[in-house]
């Protein structure tokens, strides 16, 4: 069983460099010890509840009137409900499956 074959998100692993889970001791921006290039979760099945509450918000403006981001990169919000937690910038080659990424249950599905 690859991780990613149950995932709708399919081989997509930007929420596990993005989000930070405590109960994995991994911070956010770091890439989780889990995580398989190319497959995605290595423990899908088993990972901690936070992860099915949680969201990846890609914004799809550039946000070039603040400054915050190069031509090349989008800002990532990481959402618990509608409260943004966390936010970075990622390159925009990162991002291939679309602007929002929601796992709000064990079956993880990506919205266009």
């Amino acid at each position: 069983m690859t991780p990613s074959a149950k995932r709708a998100c399919g081989d997509c692993t930007l929420c596990c460099k993005v989000m930070a889970i405590q109960a994995l001791a991994k911070p956010a921006g770091s890439w989780c010890r889990h995580c398989k290039p190319g497959q995605g979760c290595a423990i899908y099945a088993e990972r901690p509840a936070i992860m099915g509450q949680r969201m990846i918000l890609v914004t799809p403006d550039r946000e070039f009137d603040r400054g915050i981001v190069g031509p090349d990169e989008r800002i990532v919000r990481e959402l618990e409900g509608t409260k943004v937690v966390g936010a970075t910038v990622v390159k925009e080659h990162q991002i291939s499956h679309g602007w929002l990424v929601n796992v709000p249950s064990a079956d993880a599905r990506l919205v266009r």
